[in-house]
């Protein structure tokens, strides 16, 4: 029995419910629908409320992962959506981007955040749940960023490219990319990025950078609530070209 008592706010359908297949995992998606989520349809922040009722929706990828996703119950309805193509074909359109320059005494002061719009879950025996995009990027040597200004640890398996259009392209030591995008960068962004030839790159859970609001101010949030893990890379400037 679910002790959740607007649990029908959160649509899960029969098939969706199996899947997570535990009271602690549905608990775990509907607080995080309440605390808010980018709609994975519309790519609108959004919560959940009495008055905004949400969906969960689970792509299942070929010989790939099962990804939770939460949508406006008037965008999409529940059900598991067999995917046909690669997830990571379009990293820039899963994970969108933003680039930030910290203050200059900070190391490294340029800095890209990008804000995952998947939700991928892990459900242990017990019923515990895990983020795993988050997991798996601590294990991969990322770490939790405690603070905006607060140093990053150097991580040397992956590699950031700039290129003349200003499309940033993170790769691992195989050279298989992990992120690309085009992003807005400002002249002091890309000419400390140069001197430096170093960037951060921080991937913030449950931050949504396709809406109006204060991006600098929910990422300060994101950071405070523990949700914003980080790593400093290494820019190539030898085989990026020049802006």
């Amino acid at each position: 029995m679910f002790t959740i008592p607007n649990l029908a706010l959160l649509d899960i359908a029969p098939a969706v419910a199996a899947l997570l297949g535990c009271e602690q995992a549905i608990t775990h998606l509907y607080r995080t629908a309440e605390t808010g989520y980018v709609c994975t349809v519309c790519g609108e922040p959004a919560n959940l409320t009495d008055t905004a009722p949400a969906a969960v929706v689970v792509l299942a990828y070929p010989d790939g992962p099962h990804v939770v996703r939460l949508a406006h119950a008037g965008c999409s309805d529940s059900g598991i959506i067999a995917m046909t193509d690669d997830p990571t074909d379009n990293p820039a359109v899963l994970f969108p981007a933003m680039a930030w320059l910290r203050p200059a005494d900070t190391t490294p002061a340029p800095v890209v955040v990008i804000a995952p719009r998947i939700y991928g879950m892990r459900v242990a025996a017990n019923g515990d749940t895990t983020d795993t995009l988050t997991a798996n990027l601590l294990g991969y040597g990322f770490d939790l960023l405690s603070h905006p200004e607060a140093p990053m640890p150097d991580l040397d398996a992956a590699t950031a490219y700039l290129g003349a259009d200003a499309t940033l392209t993170l790769t691992d030591v195989a050279d298989e990319v992990l992120w690309s995008g085009v992003l807005d960068l400002p002249d002091a962004w890309t000419n400390r990025a140069r001197a430096d030839r170093r960037i951060g790159v921080i991937f913030a859970a449950g931050l949504a950078l396709d809406g109006d609001g204060d991006r600098l101010a929910d990422l300060f949030t994101a950071i405070g609530d523990g949700r914003a893990v980080a790593a400093c890379v290494e820019l190539d400037t030898a085989t990026a070209e020049p802006i």
